[in-house]
Parts: structure tokens; C-alpha cells; sequence
């Protein structure tokens, strides 16, 4: 930083200018197709991530010339772009704007006799992120006089997979055209974000330790399996059910914890087939994949309730929860 004269300077100068090297280098050409595609492939890579999609309804209206409450079911099909309306809030234009084939995800079980069904079904769904992916969910009920399985249906709606990410909860709510709400809720699977398979060598048993314990308290791929039974169940006073000669018919659902910006929520995940007639039920035994179950968070809550039946002077069945646990894996 010192001052030079302008002697100096040029002196300075010429000495750099007779010292400057020239270099060239060769770099190969690599072909376009290769780079081309091994650049769209890590970018769609990068871009696309698995999301869980749950359902569930509240307020259906009941159908029949006795006005009972229903049995229901969701169909879940992936509609294309084109196909959608631009006017989603109404029903019927929704209902008609179905007019290429949609590709279908499946269906859920049957929930019987309730108006507010929470369906168990979880649907795995591949989504890019930057692109218009849509799912058209349609709520039907099995009509009890068809013995060819005709369904009547409850109304459908569209959602839009980047609004429900874009969402506070993560969870939007549309109405049927003949009553009702629909609730779509999703989650981003943990296995998106696995951690990179060159590490380091040099690390302390320290850090070893730590990663040992993460890795076991979070693990994406595996098989949970499992059966369980019960003695003695009692209600939520203490009081033994088995009141009476009338045994109970008794299932249990399974339930994970979502806690959201609004509070802590549980999504239903599995739902076992009940067990009729029996003081000391013993259920079927259960095969679930731990990204279903806990998604992959061995540490996560899950609560376990146990539902009994319960018939009333008009013969209906009703379900009536009756024992509850939380637990983890």
C-alpha cells in the first residue's frame, strides 16, 4: 500500500508484462445426449417427493326412504389438467368435467352406519414439485336393494396436491353437492430427506453415537407386525362391559399424532375387522409398513382405542369408544 513514483510504476510494469503466462486447457466435450439426460434426471430427482394423502367426512346426508345413516366409501382417482373446471366450487360442473379417463388410486374400506366417517386407507402418492397435480375424490354409498352393487353417489370434489402443501395444516375441506364436507389431509413422507451415502471416515465415537441413535429412532423402510387381544375390557368409568348375557362386538383402531400450527391431531391408519360376540376378543393379526404406521419416526405417538357396539330400539348398531392408550414403537 505504499506510494510509488511513476518511474517505479512503469518499471513495475513491464517487469509483470514480460512475466505473464498464457495457459490453454483442453476440456472434452462431453455428448449432449448424456449430459442432457443425466441433468434432467437429477433434477427430476430433486423435484419429486412422496406425500400420504388421508380422508375423512363429516355431516353426510342420510339416504334411504327411512333416512338411515350410511354406509360409505371414497374413490380417489388422479384427473388430468385438462379435465378440470375452472369453477370448483360447484358440484355439478365438477361432476361433468370428468371427461378423460382418470387414473385410479384405489378405494377405501366401507364405514358403516355413521354420518362422519374417518377411513383408514392411506394413499401413497408420487408428486413434482412446480407442476399441477389434481385428485378427484368421490364419497359413494352401496344402495342395500342392489344385488348387482350399484352405488348412489354422495357428490366428489377436487383437490389441488400444491394448494394442500401451500396449506396452514395441511388439510382442506370441500362441500358435496348433496351435503356435507370432505377433508383431504397430507403429509410428506420422512424417506424424501435420507441422508447421503458418502460420510466421513474420520469421525469421533461421539458423532458415531449420535448418528447410530438417529438413524434407529428414524428408519423409513421396515414391516411392523403384530396381534393383540384383550381380557376384562372395561369402560371409560372403570365399569366391566360384560354387563348382562349380551356380549359385545369389539374392534380397534390404530391412530397417529399430527401436530400442526392449530394443535395436535390424530389420523386414523388402521382399523381391524371386529370381533362378534366375545368377552375375551383376540383380533387378526396385523402387517403394516413402518412409513404407514409411524412414518418412519419410531419415537411418534400413536393411540390405540378400542370401540365396542352398542343396539339401540331401532336396531341399529352404534359404536361407542370405550378404551384408549397412547404409545410409541
Amino acid at each position: 500500500n505504499k506510494q510509488i513514483t511513476k518511474t517505479n510504476r512503469q518499471h513495475r510494469t513491464r517487469f509483470i508484462s514480460s512475466q505473464r503466462l498464457h495457459l490453454s486447457l483442453y476440456i472434452p466435450k462431453m455428448p449432449e445426449s448424456f449430459s442432457s439426460s443425466s441433468s434432467t434426471s437429477s433434477k427430476k430427482e430433486q423435484c419429486k417427493t412422496k406425500i400420504q394423502l388421508f380422508l375423512n367426512a363429516s355431516k353426510l346426508p342420510r339416504t334411504g326412504r327411512l333416512r338411515s345413516t350410511p354406509d360409505t366409501f371414497a374413490q380417489v382417482s388422479i384427473v388430468p389438467s385438462s379435465s378440470q373446471s375452472n369453477s370448483e366450487d360447484n358440484e355439478n360442473d365438477a361432476m361433468a368435467s370428468v371427461v378423460e379417463t382418470p387414473v385410479s388410486l384405489g378405494a377405501t374400506e366401507l364405514f358403516s352406519k355413521s354420518c362422519e366417517p374417518r377411513w383408514a386407507k392411506v394413499f401413497p402418492i408420487e408428486y413434482e414439485y412446480g407442476t399441477s397435480l389434481t385428485i378427484f375424490v368421490e364419497i359413494r354409498s352401496p344402495k342395500s336393494k342392489s344385488s348387482s352393487g350399484e352405488c348412489e353417489s354422495l357428490g366428489g370434489a377436487f383437490f389441488d396436491i400444491g394448494d394442500l402443501l401451500g396449506c396452514r395444516n395441511r388439510t382442506k375441506a370441500k362441500r358435496l353437492r348433496k351435503g356435507g364436507c370432505v377433508y383431504a389431509h397430507i403429509e410428506p413422507c420422512r424417506c424424501n430427506t435420507t441422508p447421503s451415502a458418502t460420510t466421513n471416515n474420520k469421525q469421533t465415537s461421539h458423532q458415531r453415537k449420535n448418528a447410530s441413535s438417529s438413524s434407529l429412532s428414524s428408519v423409513s423402510n421396515g414391516i411392523i407386525n403384530f396381534q393383540m387381544s384383550a381380557l376384562q375390557l372395561k369402560d371409560s368409568i372403570g365399569r366391566k362391559i360384560m354387563t348382562g348375557s349380551l356380549k359385545p362386538n369389539t374392534y380397534f383402531e390404530i391412530s397417529r399424532q399430527t401436530i400442526s400450527p392449530s394443535g395436535t391431531t390424530w389420523v386414523v391408519i388402521y382399523r381391524s375387522n371386529p370381533v362378534l360376540e366375545s368377552f375375551k376378543p383376540t383380533w387378526d393379526r396385523v402387517e403394516l409398513d413402518l412409513e404407514t404406521f409411524c412414518n418412519g419416526d419410531l419415537n411418534r405417538p400413536v393411540l390405540l382405542s378400542i370401540f365396542t357396539s352398542k343396539k339401540t330400539r331401532y336396531i341399529q348398531t352404534h359404536w361407542i369408544v370405550r378404551n384408549k392408550c397412547q404409545c410409541s414403537i
